[in-house]
């Protein structure tokens, strides 16, 4: 008897999750709770889990720049490499390439730093973008080629390559 509840309750906890995954994802998207640039953060990171496989979740990250810190832990971060100006949100992309995805909510502007960085960023060539919603984040990512979310959300060399590496490993155990 026990069995029969934990599993219909199983089943029903991941009905609701992937029914208030599609209510979650309306809500970001439409910017209902998105109230901060910490928000849009989340919210982007969010919908790109949704769609990316977990051991893909790596192609899209945050290097921890930012927050407040006191002044031993500022030095310390310093030291080891902290930099200001650097994009909120960093994209793995197809053959070798970097994107950077600055966020700014509201009418916040980038800041001296931020600019510095983006125009470092196309002088160079690194993709940079400067995104205010969750649907500009994405949209950027799909220009890219880096996001895809009708193909488990990812377009990209490295799934051919692993699917032929494990073709080829298994041919090898046989």
């Amino acid at each position: 008897m026990g069995n029969y509840y934990s599993g219909f309750w199983k089943k029903r906890e991941r009905t609701e999750q992937q029914f208030m995954g599609v209510i979650e994802y309306r809500q970001l998207a439409y910017g209902r709770f998105v109230n901060s640039e910490d928000d849009l953060q989340k919210a982007i990171v969010h919908v790109w889990r949704s769609h990316t496989p977990r051991d893909q979740w790596f192609r899209l990250f945050h290097p921890a720049n930012g927050g407040k810190r006191n002044a031993i832990e500022a030095a310390k971060f310093k030291q080891m490499g902290v930099v200001a100006g650097i994009a909120d949100l960093v994209c793995l992309l197809p053959e070798g390439k970097v994107g950077f995805i600055e966020l700014k909510f509201g009418k916040n502007e980038p800041s001296l730093h931020q600019m510095d960085f983006a125009r470092f960023c196309k002088v160079s060539g690194y993709p940079y973008a400067l995104c205010r919603t969750v649907d500009e984040a994405l949209d950027t990512m799909k220009s890219w080629g880096a996001y895809d979310p009708h193909n488990n959300g990812i377009r990209t060399p490295l799934n051919i390559n692993n699917q032929q590496k494990e073709v080829e490993h298994g041919k090898e155990e046989r």
